[in-house]
């Protein structure tokens, strides 16, 4: 299964919106983080060179993985 990023699948939520934080985008965020963090180091350096981070979302993947890592602890 791959999933689209954050930005493609509610191109409306600006990043650091209230609406990442509640309803289907915080349900979204957080399986998103959980799937991309799952994938081999490979296949993220291919996702994220297939969708590459907007403007407003720079260093999105490295936050994702930190976030994710402090969240399973």
């Amino acid at each position: 299964m791959s999933m689209d990023p954050p930005w493609l699948k509610f191109p409306k939520i600006p990043l650091g919106s209230l609406g990442w934080r509640m309803g289907a985008g915080e349900t979204y965020w957080y399986a998103f983080q959980d799937w991309f963090a799952s994938q081999p180091e490979q296949a993220r350096q291919v996702f994220a060179s297939q969708f590459p981070e907007p403007a407003g979302w720079q260093g999105f993947y490295e936050r994702t993985m930190q976030h994710h890592s402090q969240r399973v602890r």
